[in-house]
């Protein structure tokens, strides 16, 4: 099932889906509270940050809550979701687009690209394509954080997370309809491990992709993009004619992924790419 599935699904339940989430992910206060505290900037700082299935807005709400000046982009293929985050956090400082980024290129360049129990609904595939374009849309010190629903190492292990799940859930108050309701949204589930998830990472170019956080099946795993090897940097004024340095100016930090269908297929080969008035050597990636 992938996200374009998963739309009814969501849409079905977005009306219940914010009253229980507390009571439904049992470290609910640690689990958005390390995905924010990931995020390494000043306070105070206008950060853009891109939000993937942000849902209701509940992560993007947090990260608000500590950047009140971020610029963010909420998407989502639900629209009722989104409407719902639009009650949430108003208009100003925020956008909203209904799309499947699953399917979608991500255009502009963030300073984070955040996502809450969402990524899971991918296909494998989809989920290392995405990792791809998410570290080319990121500037030089951006981060990836993926607040996620997971999988364990083996089937077995996979299956006494659900049961501790609903052990805990009930101690914390969660009702029957609220748990037939989550077992409903799972039906669009494609988790896998957390170090499946972390190589694909490591693999897209974020060398120190970790995991910050695991409890059972609820795991926050993050990424910046610097690459592991020093990169190259030239004066953007040195020894340049006029023409030259107006060539410079107009490129920018975005990479754009091309139709990567298949990651392991993909090929890596030098860019030079401006950030903060110097051109960085970086990856440009395309599928063979």
């Amino acid at each position: 099932m992938n996200i374009l599935s998963a739309q009814t699904v969501f849409d079905r339940t977005a009306a219940t889906y914010d009253a229980a989430r507390a009571r439904l992910i049992p470290p609910y206060e640690r689990f958005y509270g390390m995905a924010v505290e990931l995020l390494p900037f000043d306070p105070a700082a206008e950060i853009r940050v891109l939000d993937l299935g942000a849902g209701t807005g509940l992560l993007s709400a947090f990260v608000r809550e500590r950047f009140p000046n971020a610029r963010l982009t909420l998407v989502d293929v639900a629209e009722s979701m989104l409407e719902r985050a639009r009650q949430r956090l108003g208009n100003h400082g925020v956008e909203y687009a209904v799309y499947d980024y699953g399917r979608r290129a991500i255009e502009g360049e963030w300073d984070a690209v955040v996502s809450a129990l969402s990524i899971h609904h991918l296909e494998d595939e989809a989920k290392r394509t995405l990792f791809c374009r998410i570290h080319a849309a990121l500037v030089c010190g951006g981060v990836f954080v993926n607040a996620e629903q997971v999988a364990g190492p083996t089937p077995e292990l996979t299956g006494r997370y659900h049961e501790r799940w609903l052990a805990q859930i009930r101690e914390r108050g969660a009702t029957e309809e609220e748990i037939a309701d989550a077992e409903y949204r799972m039906q669009a589930d494609r988790c896998c491990s957390v170090d499946e998830q972390l190589a694909w990472m490591r693999e897209a170019g974020f060398a120190d992709a970790d995991c910050w956080l695991k409890e059972g099946r609820f795991a926050v795993m993050h990424g910046s993009a610097v690459d592991e090897r020093q990169p190259q940097f030239i004066d953007a004024g040195a020894g340049l004619y006029d023409s030259q340095k107006k060539k410079i100016a107009t490129l920018t930090a975005t990479l754009e992924v091309c139709a990567v269908s298949n990651v392991a297929g993909c090929v890596f080969r030098g860019r030079e790419v401006k950030h903060n008035g110097r051109i960085r050597k970086d990856r440009e990636i395309r599928s063979e």
